[in-house]
């Protein structure tokens, strides 16, 4: 009992310090004198603290994620609202050719390439995150990382999805067991989308299926097509984001409407990490088939539940399971049976250590941190400088 108390403290020592250099490099250095930066890493050290313990993991980055999602919000209209002096993105704005890059995009920006050469949307292709480069690069990264926990980690629309699948503490909309038809429905409205965003060398998910213009901009002339425009992004995200993942208690529109997320369930299998469920623990309660926000478990019958490739390592089931039975794994480990034994207080505390647990934790939240730097201090900032000027 002893080791296992000094095995846990060495842990937990060793990924504050790792955390809180990957937080000064991205955060901190050069901005020591920013208050903003500074809460906004000390929020950051707190969650971190306590998703590195493993207890209550979802819940954690709950708060983290929707918290980002905010700020990524305040931080992305405001730029538009700066830049292009309103949401609305007409002519004049597409020809500035400096219309942040959406991430919608990269499930069709392939075919782009190779038929009209060109990325067919005004971004910048390189100079910061939100450039054509800058995030292919990034997703790409996180892909051969994390794998679909780019939408349940990183993702900085998801945030509002996974707090209103969590207002009810039951669905009044049962769809768990439609969970296969679901992800058929999800890669096929994919194939859709990129079908015809081919044929008319137009990113029509971006254009008019998107339901997050109402924070990343509408393309639009003014006019009642201005008007359709607006209307139709509001009813989408009423829709998709807010009623059917109260009813559900599902992301809903991650599961079966968010093209990226149909392509991440197919490049999920790249993946350095898996969750896994222990057949020996598992009493079969099947409550992580009902917990599961991306419908991505099935109903094992007499045997354990069924992970599919949609999964999205947001640890909803890992909380929800009080048998243990369900953790995060390496990739490459083929089977439990595989996985080494510590003998010695040596070999304990370095399995401990480097334990996928904490190492998915560790990785997811990098990612988190990169991604939401910039964002986050700039919202706080105009937040506290509002503040300011109202008092």
């Amino acid at each position: 009992m002893v080791n296992n108390q000094k095995t846990s403290l060495i842990s937990f020592v060793f990924y504050g310090l790792v955390m809180a250099v990957i937080i000064y490099l991205f955060i901190l250095i050069g901005n020591l004198a920013s208050v903003s930066a500074w809460v906004y890493s000390a929020f950051l050290m707190f969650i971190f603290f306590n998703l590195i313990q493993g207890k209550k993991v979802s819940f954690f980055r709950r708060i983290y994620f929707v918290t980002f999602s905010l700020l990524f919000s305040i931080s992305y209209i405001v730029h538009l609202l700066e830049a292009f002096n309103g949401m609305a993105l007409n002519e004049a704005a597409v020809l500035t050719n400096g219309i942040p890059f959406n991430q919608f995009l990269i499930p069709v920006l392939p075919f782009f390439l190779v038929f009209a050469r060109t990325v067919q949307f005004p971004s910048p292709i390189s100079g910061g995150i939100l450039s054509v480069f800058g995030l292919v690069l990034v997703w790409i990264m996180a892909t051969l990382v994390i794998g679909k926990g780019w939408c349940g980690w990183v993702c900085p629309f998801g945030g509002y999805e996974d707090f209103f699948s969590r207002v009810l503490k039951r669905p009044i909309l049962s769809i768990s067991r439609f969970g296969k038809k679901i992800r058929q429905f999800h890669l096929l409205f994919l194939a859709v989308v990129v079908v015809l965003s081919a044929v008319l060398l137009m990113p029509v998910y971006v254009y008019w299926l998107n339901p997050f213009t109402i924070i990343t901009g509408r393309f639009t002339s003014g006019g009642l097509h201005g008007t359709v425009m607006f209307l139709l992004s509001l009813l989408l995200f009423i829709t998709l984001v807010v009623v059917l993942p109260l009813l559900t208690r599902k992301r809903f529109q991650c599961s079966a409407y968010c093209p990226l997320g149909a392509l991440q369930t197919l490049t999920n299998s790249v993946s350095s990490f898996k969750i896994v469920i222990d057949p020996d623990a598992c009493n079969h309660c099947m409550k992580c088939v009902e917990a599961c926000q991306f419908c991505a478990i099935d109903d094992g019958g007499a045997e354990v539940p069924i992970i599919s490739k949609a999964c999205a390592f947001c640890g909803e089931c890992i909380d929800i399971c009080l048998e243990n039975a369900i953790r995060y794994e390496y990739g490459f480990v083929k089977s439990l049976s595989d996985i080494p034994k510590g003998k010695t207080v040596l070999g304990k505390i370095l399995l401990d250590v480097f334990a996928p647990s904490h190492m998915f934790v560790l990785a997811a939240f990098t990612f988190c941190v990169f991604f939401s730097s910039h964002f986050a201090v700039d919202a706080l900032d105009f937040l506290l400088n509002f503040i300011r000027s109202v008092v």
